[in-house]
């Protein structure tokens, strides 16, 4: 078994694509935002004074691609820029209580969602699954 013979990348990107276009589709018909928006809500909701850099930096986007996003989820009032309370100069983000009702109201569809994956995969394969992804996160990512 070879990874170019049995065309993983490939089969990786056509998984993560129809993934993500279910997963997009669900989250805006419930919530009116999308699986990028929603990772960036998540993370804002659980960490105090976290900012655009950290952000960007945790789910590995550029810094201009996490600007803009920021800014599209500001204007749709899902998030807030405050002082942050370690250094005054520094712009942190929150999630304001529209955000919350967004993140609440995908709360069903992603569930639905991992439902899926987990008859797909096989609870048993799924620790194992999991592992895999983020080794390979970790070993090529940037």
């Amino acid at each position: 078994m070879s990874a170019k013979r049995d065309r993983i990348f490939f089969r990786l990107q056509r998984a993560a694509h129809v993934l993500r276009k279910r997963a997009d589709r669900a989250l805006l018909e419930s919530g009116g935002i999308t699986t990028a928006q929603a990772a960036v809500l998540q993370l804002a909701a659980e960490r105090k004074d976290v900012t655009q850099r950290k952000l960007a930096s945790e789910l590995r986007q550029n810094e201009s691609a996490m600007t803009a996003m920021v800014a599209r989820l500001v204007e749709l009032r899902l998030l807030t820029k405050v002082r942050s309370t370690e250094d005054g100069r520094i712009w942190a983000l929150e999630v304001t209580q529209q955000g919350d009702r967004a993140l609440q109201a995908i709360a069903a569809p992603f569930e639905e969602i991992n439902t899926m994956l987990e008859h797909a995969i096989g609870v048993e394969s799924m620790i194992e699954f999991s592992e895999m992804l983020t080794a390979i996160t970790n070993d090529l990512g940037s």
